[in-house]
């Protein structure tokens, strides 16, 4: 079995098409303080909400979660994104052999171009002693999937690709990468991409002292929002 961590903000619009696309799996939803997404989604009996006081972003939710999953094979995904039929099993498999699986996606906007540019620089699985020996993520604002890629492979840990496009990945507003606040423009992810590249430069890629985690409230069918 698998689970899939899903860090959730202003998620309405699109999360319901992508909880259809993990048939099967666990799936744990984080809330980042948003009630609207809280609203949305509890009294739903098949996924797992948590709910965050405090906004924390997607990456210390994830290391958060990561403790609650009821499996060790661990997918993060994003709120927005579509998964590919059958993908699921294919990870799960791919897992019982390596320590981290990178996943094939294409970007889209309104209609998905199958013959869009194939790229694998975002989504991975990975086997869950294997992120809490690197103390998971950076509790960065964005672009810490960046930094623990490069992580990943300085430790040239056992890793494939899955052929073929694995999911859809959806652009929009509220993407980290196209929000003001967190864009590429942004002052923030400027830094954070300095910070990479000098990792880069002196080949000294760092684990975190501890794997940053966050309080939270759990919900489940009984619990309604105030």
């Amino acid at each position: 079995m698998i689970t899939v961590i899903i860090p959730a903000y202003k998620a309405t619009k699109y999360i319901d098409e992508c909880l259809a696309s993990l048939p099967g799996a666990e799936i744990l939803v984080g809330i980042d303080r948003c009630k609207e997404t809280f609203d949305h989604l509890v009294g739903r009996t098949d996924i797992k909400t948590f709910y965050f006081t405090e906004n924390v972003g997607p990456y210390v939710i994830k290391n958060t979660l990561v403790d609650e999953a009821s499996h060790d094979k661990i997918l993060f995904f994003d709120s927005d994104d579509i998964l590919v039929e059958g993908v699921l099993d294919r990870i799960e498999k791919a897992l019982d052999n390596v320590d981290y699986v990178k996943l094939n996606y294409i970007n889209f906007t309104g209609r998905i171009n199958h013959k869009a540019h194939k790229m694998n620089d975002a989504v991975i699985a990975i086997n869950r002693p294997v992120f809490n020996e690197l103390n998971g993520f950076k509790p960065w604002r964005c672009g810490a999937d960046t930094e623990f890629a490069h992580r990943l492979a300085f430790n040239k840990l056992k890793h494939i690709v899955l052929d073929d496009i694995a999911y859809y990945r959806r652009i929009h507003g509220e993407n980290l990468t196209v929000r003001k606040e967190t864009g590429y423009d942004s002052p923030i992810r400027k830094g954070y991409m300095e910070y990479i590249a000098r990792r880069q430069r002196e080949n000294n890629w760092v684990n975190p002292t501890h794997k940053q985690t966050q309080g939270y409230v759990t919900y489940t069918t009984t619990h309604r929002g105030a």
